[in-house]
C-alpha cells in the first residue's frame, strides 16, 4: 500500500524547503521560505496529537459514530462521495476525511491500499512506494516519495502502518502515523513531509465495500495555510476515484491476509 496522503495539486503550490517532519535534520531552508518544524507538537508514533485520534479516543473517532459530531460536511459528488472537514485543535490546518462505496470486496479493496507495488498504478504524481521493514504481522514502516514539477523539490513521507482486522464485523482499518526510521534518512533535495495521521475505515457491503478515510497531513512549506486547507480538500474525492479505478482491473490479486471470512479445515 502507498501513502495516500500525497496531494499533487498542493506540491504544485508549496515552495520547496523546510525541514524534516519532527525536526530530522534541517539548515537553512532555500527562497526565503521559514524553517520551522511542523506546527505544534505533532506527529509522533504512537502520539498523532492535532492528527485524528484513534477509535475511542475522547475527541471522537474520525470514523466513528462520535467522529460525525466533529465534522461538517462540505460536499456530495455526483458520483457518491461525500467530503467533510473538522478543525483540528493546536492545528492550522484541518482534517479532510470522505465517505463513500467502491464496487469490489473488501479483501480486494484492502489489498489495493496495502499493495506498495502497484500503488503508482492510482496515486498521481506517487514515484515510489516501498515496506521499509515490518514490526509485527500486521503493522509496518513505509515510505513514499511523490514528485513534483521540475522547479520545486520533491516530497517523501515515512510512516507507521498498523492494520486491524474485525472479522465478525467485516471490517478492516488502516491507520497511518509520521514515523522516524533509520533505514529511510534524508534524502535531500527531497523534502521530509509530516503526517499526522490517515486512517481507512473499510466495511463489507454486500458485494461492495463502505469506505471512510480520513487526512491530517503537512506536505511543509511557507505557502499560507489557508491555501493548503484550500487545496486539501480535494483529497477524499481524489483518493475515491482512484481506488474506484484501480478496483476495477481484473488483474488485482487478493493478498489472503484480508480475506475475512474463516477458513474451513
Amino acid at each position: 500500500m502507498a501513502l495516500k496522503t500525497t496531494v499533487p495539486f498542493l506540491l504544485l503550490l508549496l515552495p520547496a524547503g523546510g525541514r524534516a517532519a519532527g525536526g530530522v535534520g534541517g539548515g537553512s531552508a532555500p527562497h526565503g521560505e521559514a524553517d520551522g518544524s511542523p506546527t505544534g507538537d505533532r506527529g509522533r508514533i504512537g502520539g498523532v496529537g492535532g492528527g485524528s485520534a484513534p477509535h475511542g479516543e475522547a475527541d471522537g473517532s474520525p470514523t466513528g459514530d462520535r467522529g460525525r459530531i466533529d465534522w461538517k460536511e462540505v460536499k456530495r459528488t455526483r458520483d457518491g462521495i461525500a467530503v467533510y472537514k473538522r478543525e483540528v485543535p493546536g492545528s492550522d490546518l484541518l482534517a479532510f476525511k470522505g465517505e463513500g462505496e467502491v464496487a469490489a470486496p473488501i479483501d480486494k479493496v484492502a489489498t489495493i491500499i496495502f499493495d506498495t507495488t502497484r500503488a503508482t498504478e492510482w496515486i498521481a504524481d506517487l514515484k515510489e512506494s516501498k515496506i521499509l521493514h515490518w514490526l509485527g504481522d500486521l503493522s509496518f514502516v513505509e515510505y513514499d516519495w511523490v514528485g513534483t514539477p521540475f522547479i520545486l523539490r520533491d516530497r517523501d513521507f515515512v510512516s507507521t502502518v498498523t492494520i486491524e482486522k474485525d472479522p465478525p464485523a467485516g471490517r478492516i482499518l488502516f491507520h497511518y502515523v509520521n514515523a522516524l526510521d533509520p533505514l529511510a534518512p534524508q534524502r535531500p533535495p527531497r523534502v521530509r513531509g509530516d503526517l499526522m495521521g490517515t486512517t481507512y475505515d473499510l466495511s463489507a457491503a454486500g458485494p461492495a465495500t463502505r469506505v471512510i478515510a480520513d487526512i491530517h497531513i503537512d506536505p511543509k512549506g511557507s505557502i499560507p495555510r489557508f491555501i493548503v486547507n484550500w487545496v486539501q480538500a480535494d483529497w477524499p474525492v481524489d483518493t475515491f476515484r482512484g481506488l474506484r479505478r484501480q478496483a476495477a482491473k481484473p488483474d488485482v490479486t487478493v493478498d489472503p491476509r484480508f480475506q475475512l471470512d474463516p477458513v474451513s479445515p
